[in-house]
């Protein structure tokens, strides 16, 4: 995420989740339609935020066998070129 500029929402490192990351969005943004968006037009299924985050964070599951063919590159900088987000070259 820090590659894209984002952040994730735990601030420390013992508060890390082996099974899920919510990922801070701009404030322009709503997180419920970032979560709306990934669904339709990339069949990619993240949480909404809950309580008092809900529309601020985004959750991505990472449960079980990940690899870098799970989580496709080329998707993931479309998505983030529609939040108006410039990946990072060579990060």
């Amino acid at each position: 995420m820090q590659a894209w500029g984002l952040k994730i929402c735990t601030q420390k490192p013992e508060w890390h989740s082996d099974t899920v990351t919510a990922v801070v969005v701009p404030p322009h943004i709503d997180s419920g339609n970032v979560v709306k968006i990934a669904w339709k037009k990339y069949n990619l299924n993240l949480g909404v935020g809950l309580d008092k985050v809900a529309g601020k964070v985004f959750r991505i599951g990472h449960m079980g066998y990940l690899n870098e063919v799970h989580i496709n590159s080329t998707q993931v900088t479309t998505w983030l070129k529609w939040l108006h987000i410039p990946p990072m070259e060579g990060k």
